[in-house]
């Protein structure tokens, strides 16, 4: 590969037809690895040129090949915008790629490059929907595989891929979900897609995460979009985790903001009904957020987290129920998710590890892990002196 691609950096189109066709009868993986090096070593600026005789010779290359090479080869000739027409049936290569993807047995690179080879051969003319990209994909499914494989569709520029992502959503695990978003996100037709699932309801806010609200914000600012449609639709969806019982808790408990205030008392309501899930100067544990640095935030904006939990959950701490295929079932923060296990936390802080091959179901709430109704333990005097004491740690 690697004389490959310094042999490919001089760009020689007139010997390079010559040189594929030396391909022929070349181990599969080698024969990958060396179109791969061709690939990465030819200069974007130049483009071959080639006859009727260069062409036939090509068509018969790529039937030559393996299905996995051929393609690999078709998509190098695709760059170079070199059309062999009716000589080459991409149908059947695109059969072949679809069926590598979904076939277990093989190693998950070469899935993911299968699907990489996939939505660049099928270009447009091919419905994604039809290509089966994220047919393998269920929650319990080896989370590289799930990331490649949106990776791979995020390739394509097609207004419908928004559409297909959030279709199959269902079916993602996790890290699929997180790598999901961050596709979304590329494109602002997909964007919209997104935040039109969120504000409808059918898609938990927590799915974005703080920073990416924050760019969408942005995005929305500077949109070129005159009639602000983009600003009202993150407006919107921000705020579709808002419960209506909630706002009214809220306004309840608005006097607390300007109360007199004790911080001793605050940081002993802090020990007693916060610590438990969250850590502070190194008093309490992480089952949530640690809150070091909390004071940076407007006192306000403190009192709607803690009487609202729900409005805005950290994608990290919202809360995850797996179901094991002996019924077993637990729900908490997802601590972490491999390969082969997935493990959670739940409100006690115990930790449970599982399995994927034990896994039978494992689904996201919209909830967060910390409970409403913490104003009842509190009151009014309690939440004043909270937020006090919270204000005070920088």
């Amino acid at each position: 590969p690697l004389v490959m691609r310094a042999y490919a950096a001089r760009g020689p189109s007139a010997s390079v037809v010559s040189t594929l066709g030396r391909l022929e009868g070349v181990p599969s993986a080698l024969a990958g690895q060396l179109l791969g090096g061709l690939a990465e070593g030819w200069p974007k600026d130049v483009v071959p040129d080639f006859d009727e005789a260069d062409r036939a010779t090509l068509a018969a290359l790529v039937g030559a090949l393996d299905q996995n090479a051929a393609a690999q080869l078709m998509e190098l000739l695709g760059r170079w915008k070199v059309d062999l027409g009716s000589a080459v049936d991409l149908g059947a290569l695109i059969d072949g790629l679809a069926a590598r993807i979904g076939d277990a047995s093989v190693p998950t690179g070469d899935r993911i490059a299968a699907a990489e080879r996939l939505v660049s051969l099928a270009g447009n003319d091919a419905a994604l929907a039809s290509l089966g990209v994220l047919a393998p994909l269920e929650a319990t499914s080896d989370p590289d595989l799930a990331t490649g494989l949106l990776r791979a569709l995020g390739a394509s520029p097609r207004p419908e891929v928004g559409d297909l992502i959030l279709r199959s959503w269902p079916r993602f695990g996790p890290q699929a979900q997180r790598a999901a978003t961050v596709t979304l996100l590329r494109r602002d037709p997909w964007s919209r897609a997104l935040l039109g699932q969120i504000a409808g309801g059918t898609l938990s806010p927590a799915v974005i995460d703080a920073s990416q609200w924050s760019q969408l914000t942005e995005r929305a600012s500077s949109s070129k979009d005159d009639d602000g449609a983009l600003a009202a639709l993150v407006e919107k969806a921000r705020g579709a985790g808002a419960d209506p019982d909630r706002a009214a808790v809220i306004e309840r408990f608005r006097g607390t903001l300007t109360m007199a205030s004790d911080i001793q008392r605050g940081h002993g309501m802090f020990t007693l009904h916060c610590a438990k899930c969250h850590m502070l100067g190194g008093e309490g544990a992480l089952l949530g957020p640690s809150l070091d640095g909390i004071g940076a935030r407007a006192p306000e904006e403190l009192l709607i987290a803690i009487l609202d939990p729900n409005r805005s959950v950290e994608g990290t701490y919202q809360m995850w129920t797996v179901r094991t295929l002996d019924g077993i079932l637990v729900a908490g923060r997802l601590a972490s998710e491999t390969r082969t296990s997935i493990e959670i936390v739940d409100a006690n802080g115990e930790s449970y590890l599982f399995e994927r091959s034990e896994v039978d179901v494992i689904k996201a709430s919209p909830l967060s892990l910390m409970p409403a109704g913490l104003e009842a333990d509190l009151g009014e005097q309690g939440m004043a002196d909270l937020l006090a004491f919270l204000a005070q740690q920088h």
